[in-house]
Parts: structure tokens; C-alpha cells; sequence
């Protein structure tokens, strides 16, 4: 396995950042993204609780396995940072 610097880990982690700040500063709506290493990751307005956001998470083959709830899109993107998920590669859900 190659070595991978601190240097490359530091910027990998600033363009995750970067993804995360578009997503918030182009508003809240309905996201997919995948999770490295396979499945999906969905935010979505809370089912339970009204002005809350929800990301729910699937695994490969599409059954949902963990979910988490914000006061907020903000909140959430930020919650969910370091949850694997490949933030380049979110788009819209609607």
C-alpha cells in the first residue's frame, strides 16, 4: 500500500470542506451522495420533526442503516462531515 503524506490527507480534507460549503451556500434542499467504500448517503427534511433535516444512510444494496437529525441543512452538512461521505459527488435528490 502507498504511503500517503500529511500534506495529501490535509488537502484531501480541505476540498471535503470546500464540497460541504457549496452544498450549504447554495441552499437547503434534498441531497444524495455516495459514502466511500459503497452505498448512499440522503438529506431530506426531518419525517419527525417539522424545520429539522434528516440524512439517512443506505448500504450497498439500498437498505437503510443509521440516520441522524439537524435544527437545520447547516447543522447537518456539519454533523455528518466526518461521516465518509464523498461530498464532491453530492447532487440534488429532487
Amino acid at each position: 500500500m502507498a504511503k500517503v503524506g500529511g500534506r495529501a490527507v490535509l488537502l484531501a480534507a480541505g476540498r471535503r470542506r470546500i464540497a460541504r460549503e457549496r452544498l450549504v451556500r447554495d441552499g437547503a434542499r434534498p441531497i444524495r451522495a455516495p459514502i466511500f467504500g459503497g452505498g448512499e448517503m440522503l438529506i431530506h427534511k426531518s419525517t419527525r420533526k417539522p424545520g429539522w433535516w434528516q440524512a439517512t444512510l443506505f448500504d450497498k444494496d439500498g437498505e437503510p442503516y443509521a440516520d441522524s437529525e439537524s435544527e437545520g441543512f447547516e447543522r447537518l452538512v456539519e454533523h455528518m462531515a466526518t461521516a465518509g461521505i464523498d461530498w464532491k459527488s453530492a447532487r440534488d435528490a429532487r
